[in-house]
């Protein structure tokens, strides 16, 4: 092998661009989507990046990716600052050999230009294959091991139809879910676009509830669908005799079923159309054969803070619970 380092820049080739997504989208690697040069353009100008790839030029072969950006001090660099992880992608079939050398070349590139580096890499059980070997390079070289938030997940391996899914949940869950299922008030739907009203009402929700506000206006809501239309999915419930009830969009990654956003209408909140939902999608889950159901994260400020309410909300389904890692070094 002849491994090089190459800046992936916005005016490469569209070709070399989709070169390194099919890399990165590979079920070998432990890349998602949202680590693509294709996902992470929406940013735009928002960003000084910093991405990388290593190629065999031998053969035109991608053998691992970091996509990143840096300070406005440009002291320190982050794996990435526009999506929730990043961190070295590798082909994890490959020998712990070849990983290694691809690793050092990639390490070695930013630790000669920074004072210091953060990877948030893609969690375990993300991929197909499990990511230990970044894992353990990283600590070789001396990096140390934190955490940028706590993850909801619901493992979801050997269920089977619906009464799986029902066994999942608390008492107090089964019920109310029982209750919606039961009284058949509602329709869930697949969206053909977001809808426009429904995403003003989520945001309204999310400003009176938690002061806050969607990661994504809607014109970027729009244009992510649009480039990723089978993994970025919505789903619209309404109420037989009329209404909007609830609202998720989902990301689908290789091996786990994500609830990016969720929202319900409180007018119907007694009738509970949002847990009538996540059942119907915990379900879609299990026959899709998800390894993993996940609600997102419970906490604020770097994981430091948890959402007690939230993540008790959360864990009414049947989770546990997973840290979202953080690899970092200074070098002054």
């Amino acid at each position: 092998m002849r491994l090089t380092v190459k800046n992936i820049c916005r005016d490469m080739p569209d070709q070399e661009k989709k070169k390194i997504d099919k890399f990165v989208l590979h079920e070998e690697t432990n890349g998602e989507f949202i680590n693509t040069v294709r996902y992470l353009s929406y940013h735009k100008d928002r960003f000084e990046e910093d991405s990388v790839y290593v190629v065999d030029e031998e053969n035109g072969t991608v053998m691992g990716v970091v996509m990143a950006t840096v300070d406005s001090g440009r002291s320190s660099v982050l794996s990435h600052g526009g999506t929730t992880f990043s961190g070295p992608v590798l082909c994890l079939k490959n020998s712990y050999h070849s990983c290694e050398l691809v690793m050092d070349l990639l390490l070695d590139y930013y630790e000669k230009r920074y004072k210091e580096i953060k990877f948030e890499i893609t969690p375990q059980f993300y991929s197909k294959r499990q990511t230990g070997v970044i894992e353990h390079i990283l600590q070789k070289r001396g990096y140390r091991y934190g955490m940028s938030a706590l993850s909801n997940v619901i493992d979801l391996f050997g269920l089977s139809g619906e009464d799986s899914v029902f066994a999942l949940y608390d008492s107090k869950r089964r019920n109310q879910v029982r209750k919606a299922v039961k009284k058949q008030a509602f329709v869930v739907s697949k969206a053909g676009e977001i809808s426009e009203d429904i995403w003003a009402a989520m945001n309204e929700n999310l400003h009176n509830k938690f002061g806050v506000h969607s990661t994504h206006s809607y014109a970027e809501i729009c244009e992510l669908h649009s480039l990723f239309p089978e993994r970025i999915i919505p789903y619209e419930v309404y109420a037989r005799e009329g209404g909007y009830a609830a609202f998720a969009l989902i990301y689908k990654f290789k091996n786990v079923f994500h609830t990016q956003y969720l929202d319900v209408n409180y007018a119907f909140s007694g009738e509970y159309p949002n847990l009538f939902l996540i059942h119907s999608l915990m379900q879609q889950a299990v026959d899709e054969k998800y390894r993993l159901f996940s609600f997102g994260t419970s906490t604020e400020r770097g994981g430091e803070i948890v959402n007690e309410g939230l993540f008790s909300y959360k864990q009414g389904y049947g989770g546990g619970s997973i840290i979202l890692p953080v690899y970092s070094k200074r070098l002054a």
